[in-house]
């Protein structure tokens, strides 16, 4: 049987509250590593690189915020390392394939 709709809203908002929560471990359990990320492009008012790493799937998981010395071409793979965690996203530095 159908339940009612303040009954559906709850049981939603318990939801996507317990995946806020995990996410956002799942995100801080990532910070001081180093992705490989596919850069989607730069987001010109926030003056900063945006893309995904290789077990993000496009509209679906967070995204990759990064910044970076040298211009990122759209399509090209960057090493980041991650220096800060959001509930759904990761922040980080580009770095040289020496780590640097």
């Amino acid at each position: 049987d159908p339940v009612d709709a303040q009954t559906a809203q709850d049981r939603y908002d318990t939801v996507m509250s317990i995946q806020l929560a995990i996410s956002a471990d799942r995100c801080r359990e990532q910070v001081g590593k180093m992705l490989r990320v596919l850069c989607e492009g730069y987001d010109i008012p926030a003056e900063i690189y945006v893309g995904r790493s290789e077990g993000d799937a496009p509209d679906v998981d967070g995204r990759v915020f990064f910044r970076s010395n040298k211009k990122v071409a759209e399509g090209e793979f960057v090493t980041v390392r991650i220096t800060e965690a959001q509930d759904y996203d990761l922040v980080g530095e580009r770095v040289d394939e020496r780590g640097e």
